[in-house]
């Protein structure tokens, strides 16, 4: 890591020491994981592929990309679908 990469850091951590604790205790919102939200439309992205894949067998085409990641990041059955549209190019 340069020197100005780690000054970086260390200024943030101080920055983020100062700041009154979040709901879930942590301080920094940069890196509390309370905050990060699926993409709001991850579930349509999933039904929609779906009902395509039983309509036609496949897919789709032109799903968003962060949609699509976001149902990956889910796991299981989620992610088997985003990993599905994924291979067939489905994610724009």
């Amino acid at each position: 890591m340069s020197e100005g990469t780690e000054n970086y850091w260390k200024t943030r951590r101080s920055a983020a020491a100062r700041l009154p604790a979040l709901r879930c205790g942590d301080r920094d919102p940069w890196t509390c994981r309370c905050h990060r939200r699926p993409a709001p439309d991850a579930d349509l992205t999933a039904a929609v592929a779906v009902h395509l894949i039983a309509t036609t067998g496949g897919p789709g085409l032109g799903h968003d990309l962060a949609a699509v990641r976001a149902l990956w990041r889910r796991g299981g059955p989620a992610a088997r679908l985003a990993e599905q549209i994924n291979s067939l190019g489905g994610a724009a």
